[in-house]
């Protein structure tokens, strides 16, 4: 049809571009081809132009390998779109504008009673596209349903959020955007203050590993398929790990402000604002930087406390830097539990948990770390053979080392669990909750003496008004809403 040859070149030059630009500089170039395809002649499609686009041979192992990483999926499927749209600016005769890259380096604190955000522009990526003229933030009570967002004055990298803004949402994501369209959104940030004062702790997330070793599989043999490696990155990382840990934190009693690896790298981020870190790292491979480890011995040393999290991170430092890991408690035994089960010991004893969430934010972290104790440690979780899967130390420094990432833990509650054992165990108590009391007719007394058994009926008939009168999701009552911690 008419276009196809300006379409077929328009893509080509863009796919090669691209890849060579952000891939492999030696990308071979195979050309442009006609031929009597049947997918694309005018007898079977006489509506418009037509392509047929082969990227890579499933036959060549360095191929394959590529459409196995989600990186090259990505860069090649972009390519394409912004192939497609020169097309039609050439054949249109109009300026074009391509869509931006995703925000970098998105952090979130509480703040003088709101949530504030602030974030840096797209990294520069040669194979990407235009600059953004604004930003839109997304909230959400969940870090996973998001609303349509609030654009942001161009140019402005930051927005404030007053609480009474807010509603349920204590989390976001950011997206630029430009004449061209919208970016992908950056990674779920977000803040919970259970006080005026600056939160209790720092959720960084430094999981950001996507790569094709990071497939899970499916057994599709019901359908003749057998099985198969599957690509689907939110079953991979979704980027919404802080959020999950987050929402434990504040079932806790814990205020929390969750800021990317990024951020924290850049020194956006202050560790010293806040009583104790909990280092996200999933699956990563080598989680921590030299950098990373001087930033984080300053800051124990200086008497903050670290919750670290991860499957490989212990694996990693034992490489990199095993005086780091033994200072924090720790030693390194092996690279795979084999197994998701975890037992509680000290003030988890007689409790068991699982690590093993493979739906919405979850992922699988099939090789936790076997650890074992330095110094003075003391074991907080172990696995079903004894293994120690988590311990705590508080000499020389501060810290809970976790052999497995915390954020897969499948419910609020038992992640809440294991957290509040840890910064207990560290020595931080909740953050005290100036509505809480313990005298007689406070949340702890049901009756009695000076009680007043009236104030459950009350708090029943105003969660049964707040969901008669407004749209029936959960979502809209926010859980430390209620919360009125006390000591019994």
């Amino acid at each position: 049809m008419p276009g196809s040859l300006q379409l077929m070149d328009a893509i080509h030059d863009e796919l090669i571009a691209d890849l060579r630009a952000s891939w492999e500089p030696t990308w071979q170039d195979r050309q442009q081809h006609t031929a009597y395809f049947g997918e694309v002649n005018p007898s079977h499609n006489p509506e418009m132009p037509a392509t047929l686009i082969e990227i890579a041979f499933h036959d060549t192992l360095a191929d394959a390998n590529a459409l196995r990483e989600p990186a090259f999926r990505h860069l090649a499927s972009r390519a394409i779109a912004q192939g497609i749209a020169k097309y039609f600016a050439a054949r249109d005769g109009t300026s074009l504008t391509l869509p931006p890259g995703a925000p970098t380096a998105p952090r979130a604190r509480w703040k003088d009673g709101a949530l504030e955000l602030s974030w840096s522009p797209p990294a520069d990526d040669p194979a990407g596209g235009d600059s953004p003229a604004g930003y839109t933030v997304h909230l959400s009570p969940d870090g996973r349903a998001f609303d349509d967002g609030r654009p942001v004055d161009a140019g402005a990298t930051s927005l404030a959020i007053p609480a009474a803004e807010l509603g349920a949402a204590r989390f976001a994501r950011i997206t630029a955007h430009n004449a061209g369209g919208r970016s992908r959104p950056s990674s779920v940030v977000g803040a919970d203050g259970l006080s005026a004062a600056v939160p209790d702790v720092l959720v960084v997330t430094g999981f950001t590993r996507l790569d094709g070793t990071m497939l899970f599989r499916e057994d599709l043999s019901s359908r003749s398929l057998g099985t198969l490696d599957r690509a689907f990155e939110a079953r991979i990382n979704d980027g919404s790990h802080g959020a999950r840990v987050a929402q434990a934190l504040s079932l806790a009693g814990y205020g929390s402000a969750i800021a990317s690896i990024d951020a924290v790298r850049a020194g956006a981020v202050a560790l010293g604002d806040f009583r104790a870190v909990v280092w996200l790292t999933g699956e990563e491979i080598a989680p921590l930087t030299a950098e990373d480890r001087g930033m984080l011995a300053a800051y124990l040393d200086g008497g903050g406390a670290l919750v670290l999290s991860g499957a490989e991170a212990a694996a990693g430092l034992a490489t990199d830097d095993a005086a780091f890991l033994e200072s924090l408690g720790a030693t390194f035994v092996a690279d795979d539990a084999g197994t998701y089960a975890l037992a509680g010991a000290a003030a988890l004893a007689g409790e068991t948990f699982t690590f093993d969430d493979t739906g919405p934010g979850g992922y699988d972290a099939d090789a936790p770390d076997v650890l074992a104790l330095a110094g003075a440690a003391t074991p907080l979780l172990t696995y079903p053979d004894g293994g120690v899967a988590a311990l705590v130390s508080t000499a020389p420094r501060r810290a809970a080392v976790l052999g497995f990432p915390v954020d897969p833990v499948p419910t609020v509650a038992a992640r809440a669990r294991i957290l509040a054992a840890a910064l207990a165990a560290l020595g931080l108590a909740p953050e005290p909750d100036p509505e809480s009391t313990d005298e007689p007719g406070g949340c702890c007394d049901s009756g009695g003496a000076g009680g007043d058994p009236r104030g459950a009926v009350l708090l029943v008939l105003a969660v049964a008004a707040l969901l008669l009168t407004r749209r029936p999701s959960l979502t809209t009552i926010r859980p430390h809403g209620f919360r009125r911690r006390c000591t019994r």
